[in-house]
């Protein structure tokens, strides 16, 4: 009597677990660090921005020349700070949010440099100042947390 083939198995082999399925955004050691420090430094610059054009608004100090000259190097900033972001293969949520400080950035400096003629470009300057701070503060603390490997920041 010819031995007979065994069936095939109809179940699938069940598929790993969640925590056994390596990361496609892994930070790059060493370029992970230096994106952080770009996005606190950037973080840090938005806000003398704020700082600088407050006291000059109100006479106590502070330069609108100068305030110009923070928003050319904090666009700069953010410049590096994308590309970093990018290098540094950081998760998904962290690279839209520096793309969109990169834009809001670039935003930011043109309508500071339209605003010397047109008010209604100083009317939008000031509220996406205070938005772009807001994005770059975020930035900076998922930037942080990534590097110390906060979790739930995957993705």
């Amino acid at each position: 009597m010819p031995a007979m083939a065994s069936p095939p198995n109809p179940r699938p082999a069940p598929a790993p677990a969640p925590d056994a399925v390596p990361s496609r955004r892994g930070l790059r050691p060493g370029w992970g660090g230096a994106y952080a420090a770009s996005a606190v430094l950037l973080a840090v610059a938005v806000f003398v921005q704020a700082v600088l054009v407050g006291q000059a608004m109100y006479g106590v100090g502070g330069d609108f020349y100068v305030h110009g000259t923070v928003g050319n190097l904090s666009f700069a900033l953010g410049i590096v700070t994308a590309v970093l972001a990018a290098v540094s293969r950081v998760p998904r949520w962290l690279l839209a949010t520096a793309a969109l400080v990169l834009f809001m950035l670039f935003t930011q400096t043109g309508l500071g440099y339209v605003a010397r003629e047109s008010q209604v470009a100083g009317m939008w300057h000031v509220p996406l100042g205070v938005l772009t701070f807001s994005f770059v503060v975020l930035q900076g603390v998922g930037a942080v947390a990534a590097v110390r490997g906060g979790r739930g920041l995957s993705s």
